[in-house]
């Protein structure tokens, strides 16, 4: 027996099968890069005999989780896409049925898990961010509450609520400008102090570094929630793909910044050199002494997550 389908129906079915498997080979592209810069973290890492790495290679490995969760369920959508097709061509109306109450599960389930990644995401930055600041828990109270918005918006809108898929990724992106802008405001300062007591231009180099990653990294974050944001108001097909994109890329931006934190601390400290000369018991001019608090550990000022202790130094300016 044949049957007749309708291409009027036909076509949109033809066309979110195709834009699955766009999806899913974007988010097989991203998550192989991914996965070589996880393994390669975890390798860095491991190698540490510092304090605090646990962790990070704990962070490490939920994320890594997270994202082989996304991709299997990219490739489950897919699969059931497909078969969805072939059901309405075949005129299976039972299974077609479940075919959808499966993809809406589905749907339901990369919601939650896209909520927890963004969580588990920025709460990494946000520890980066409340070490940098000498643990003061005050600065954690606006990025905080942003994160916990997300996340709250995020799965509400995937399990009960009919809520914009823009809302929670604004608010995403608010909260990474507010950790971005916080930490590398934090590092500029440090700098500046450093570079009145005349440091060296060693120290003043790491400090720059730092914050140049911390900014790129955070303008990758915002620009890719701000496109998804947009393209989801303007084009659907865009949106389902580059959100395959997205779901590896929140893991992959924390990862290399954990890369660079483990291979950076494998380079030896070497003392930072300056034109000031540094003593705990010299007899200095009161008019000429500075106290400035100095990292112990200035190779990954920044960018190394260890709760170092700092160390308080009188500097004699020649």
């Amino acid at each position: 027996m044949q049957y007749t389908v309708d291409s009027e129906q036909l076509d949109p079915l033809w066309d979110l099968m195709i834009v699955r498997f766009w999806q899913m080979g974007v988010s097989f592209l991203i998550y192989g890069i991914y996965l070589n810069l996880f393994l390669l973290t975890i390798h860095t890492l491991s190698r540490q005999r510092t304090l605090g790495r646990k962790p990070l290679i704990i962070a490490s490995c939920v994320m890594a989780v997270l994202g082989t969760t996304q991709i299997a369920m990219n490739i489950a959508e897919t699969v059931l896409a497909a078969r969805f097709v072939h059901q309405v061509l075949d005129a299976q109306v039972s299974a077609q049925i479940r075919a959808l109450t499966t993809l809406s599960v589905l749907s339901e389930a990369q919601g939650v898990v896209s909520g927890i990644n963004y969580f588990v995401a920025d709460a990494l930055f946000s520890y980066r961010c409340y070490v940098i600041w000498g643990s003061q828990r005050k600065i954690l109270i606006l990025p905080g509450f942003l994160m916990l918005s997300t996340f709250v918006i995020s799965v509400l809108g995937s399990l009960v609520l009919t809520i914009d898929i823009r809302i929670p990724l604004c608010l995403a992106a608010a909260t990474n400008l507010v950790l971005t802008f916080s930490t590398a405001g934090r590092i500029w300062w440090m700098r500046r102090a450093a570079s009145h007591v005349g440091l060296g231009k060693a120290l003043s180099g790491r400090y720059n570094t730092a914050m140049a990653i911390i900014l790129e990294s955070g303008a990758i974050y915002c620009i890719a929630a701000i496109f998804f944001a947009v393209s989801a108001s303007q084009n659907e097909e865009i949106y389902v793909i580059g959100s395959g994109i997205g779901q590896q890329l929140i893991n992959i931006i924390p990862t290399f910044t954990l890369l660079y934190v483990g291979l950076n601390n494998r380079i030896e400290d070497a003392p930072a050199e300056g034109s000031c000369k540094t003593s705990s018991n010299s007899h200095i001019s009161p008019s000429r002494t500075v106290r400035v608090v100095q990292p112990s550990r200035p190779s990954s000022v920044g960018l190394d997550f260890e709760k170092e202790e700092t160390k308080r130094t009188d500097v004699d300016c020649v």
